[in-house]
């Protein structure tokens, strides 16, 4: 078994409730339910990042692009940065 370290945090009561109850549907317990919700956060920051090249890729393609929609492959680009 791998080693473990207790954390302690706060929560407002109604999160915490939704927790539960979401963690009771499923059949887990509440430490697999945050282990899930740290892996979905992995996989969705990897995907932001290739999000990210494909977007700087489709925006380096052709500069015969339009203006309006190198401005919002811009946008999206910006917008994927700042989530990352």
């Amino acid at each position: 078994m791998e080693s473990t370290k207790v954390v302690s945090l706060r929560l407002a009561l109604g999160t915490y409730e939704n927790i539960l109850l979401e963690c009771d549907a499923k059949g887990i317990t509440i430490t697999e339910w945050f282990d899930r919700q740290i892996a979905l956060a992995k996989r969705a920051k990897a995907f932001k990042y290739q999000l990210l090249e494909i977007l700087e890729d489709a925006f380096d393609y052709d500069p015969k692009y339009p203006v309006v929609v190198k401005s919002k492959i811009r946008r999206a680009i910006r917008f994927t940065k700042e989530e990352l």
